[in-house]
């Protein structure tokens, strides 16, 4: 009896579990939405719960109030430690750890207040979604989602300007193909085949060139639909990288014996300097990727290709004037610049590291 009890309660609560995950996916499709992954995430780090049902979203609602009970523990405990006017190393570890938190909730909601923006982001489904599985793996579920998200983000696009450098350097190639196919459609004299010859050239290299330029266009405007998101989180990634690597320098040079404490301190300083680390030398090979588009128009065969014809001179200089409009706006700046304030490369990351010594030398004559 005593088996076949335990056997139900666990067939019970298999049954709940299920129906409660089936309430969570209902609303996604695998073959399609990479982002299931994300919203997942989001529902265990307490940010976003894309269910209707109302016991759910009860008991979520009561998850998120006792996720908040260890931030409100690491607030309290520096409070005290200020008020009791304790060492400066251990008050600047217990502002490291409550910058920590405060940052990590910070953009957790940043990326909450541009969910729809970042929905609309969907050349990169798959990338993210791969990206994002990682997660299920590591520790502290928020801390590795909010890194992931922008890292894949920046990947995603980085993807989509190697494809699109690619398009514009086979251009004349595309041409070329398209005008013999066509031409062997076209029965004509010699004379006849010169003069569709450059016809059809003319024609089908401006909507080979037009379309690319609408591929370009198309990312500049996801770009701009993400790049508030993006700003937002590489000037607060930048500051709080600056704070924590200062601080935790300190509290773990001033250690005399190895604590658990001591090792997650490390840990974290570790973990700030690669996450910023990482995410400035996406963002230089972004920048990389998108003037290679530029360099691309630049080493196509033009002077061959291109001859001018009295006949064709329009269209000589509409595709003289596309090309020259492409190499200008790839050499334009993306725009991830934390809001004009610097351009978040990875030259910055190396000018962090010497203002994070700097800090802690400023305050490693207070100890």
């Amino acid at each position: 009896m005593e088996a076949l009890a335990r056997s139900r309660l666990w067939s019970r609560c298999k049954s709940r579990a299920t129906a409660y995950y089936r309430a969570l996916t209902r609303d996604f499709n695998y073959s399609t939405d990479f982002f299931f992954g994300q919203d997942f995430l989001m529902a265990i780090a307490g940010a976003r719960l894309n269910s209707t049902n109302v016991r759910i979203r009860r008991w979520w609602n009561a998850y998120r109030v006792v996720s908040c009970l260890p931030v409100l523990v690491v607030y309290w405990n520096t409070f005290v430690t200020v008020r009791n006017h304790a060492k400066l190393e251990i008050v600047l570890s217990c502002v490291q750890a409550t910058v920590g938190t405060g940052i990590t909730i910070l953009r957790m909601m940043l990326v909450i207040w541009h969910y729809d923006s970042l929905m609309q982001v969907q050349l990169f489904q798959k990338l993210c979604q791969k990206a994002l599985s990682l997660a299920f793996y590591g520790v502290g579920v928020m801390t590795v989602f909010i890194y992931l998200f922008p890292y894949a983000i920046l990947n995603g696009l980085m993807s989509e300007l190697n494809v699109l450098a690619q398009a514009f350097s086979v251009v004349f190639d595309n041409t070329e193909t398209r005008v013999q196919r066509q031409l062997e459609l076209e029965p004509g004299n010699s004379r006849q085949q010169d003069l569709m010859k450059k016809r059809f050239f003319w024609k089908f290299v401006q909507e080979e060139f037009g379309d690319c330029v609408q591929l370009h266009i198309e990312f500049l405007a996801m770009l701009n639909r993400i790049r508030p998101f993006l700003n937002a989180t590489f000037l607060i990634v930048y500051y709080s990288t600056v704070m924590s690597l200062s601080s935790g320098a300190i509290y773990v040079s001033q250690m005399k014996n190895i604590t658990v404490f001591s090792l997650t301190t490390l840990y974290y300083c570790v973990w700030v300097a690669f996450e910023c680390g990482t995410l400035t030398r996406t963002v230089s090979l972004l920048t990389e990727s998108h003037e290679s588009i530029g360099w691309e128009v630049y080493n196509l065969d033009w002077h061959e290709k291109l001859e001018w014809d009295e006949q064709f001179q329009e269209e000589y200089r509409s595709v003289r004037a596309t090309m020259l409009n492409v190499m200008v706006v790839a050499q334009q700046p993306l725009g991830l610049n934390c809001y004009g304030f610097f351009e978040f490369t990875q030259d910055r990351f190396y000018e962090l590291l010497n203002m994070a010594y700097s800090m802690y030398t400023f305050f490693r004559d207070f100890v």
